[in-house]
């Protein structure tokens, strides 16, 4: 029988879409230039220390590094209507999301960098609240048999998601 062995050498960003979908976007020789491997024909531009990733329908989304990841400051289409959005620098924590009418949605955190609500100031000073957030403890202690090594909390109360209360009062 044949073989047929490959290999090469090549950086390369691995871009996840909004649904999921991973997409490997390979260096262009030795340019700033990243593009798919597969049909997406999306382009990656390395403009260091952000990015500007290009879709075939004029979509352009700008990122920026924040706690060694890369996180999305603007989405613009190919008419110029774009949303934009701010994030903590220490924690990467998203702040607000603002769009082509200048309309921002605001993420508030409590002491303990909970997400408390998602928050939009309307008219005059009314804050409309579009979700609030309530957080339960639970005690955690998987108790695994045997030698298995527990990475997380173990034995220890941990903070979760109990409650999404919507602006509907649902």
């Amino acid at each position: 029988g044949e073989t047929f062995t490959a290999s090469f050498s090549a950086f390369l960003f691995l871009f996840i879409t909004a649904a999921g979908r991973r997409v490997e976007l390979r260096q262009v020789g030795t340019s700033n230039v990243y593009e798919a491997g597969d049909s997406s024909y999306l382009q990656l531009i390395d403009t260091s220390p952000s990015l500007v990733v290009r879709s075939t329908d004029g979509t352009q989304l700008s990122f920026v590094e924040i706690n060694n990841e890369y996180s999305c400051t603007q989405i613009k289409d190919r008419n110029g209507n774009y949303i934009s959005a701010t994030y903590n620098t220490t924690n990467g924590h998203l702040l607000t999301i603002t769009d082509t009418l200048n309309r921002v949605i605001n993420f508030d955190y409590d002491g303990n960098n909970n997400l408390q609500a998602i928050r939009q100031t309307w008219a005059g000073p009314v804050s409309h609240n579009w979700a609030t957030f309530e957080y339960t403890e639970v005690f955690v202690a998987p108790a695994f048999g045997g030698s298995l090594l527990v990475n997380g909390p173990n034995n220890t109360n941990t903070t979760v998601l109990s409650r999404v209360n919507l602006h509907d009062s649902t």
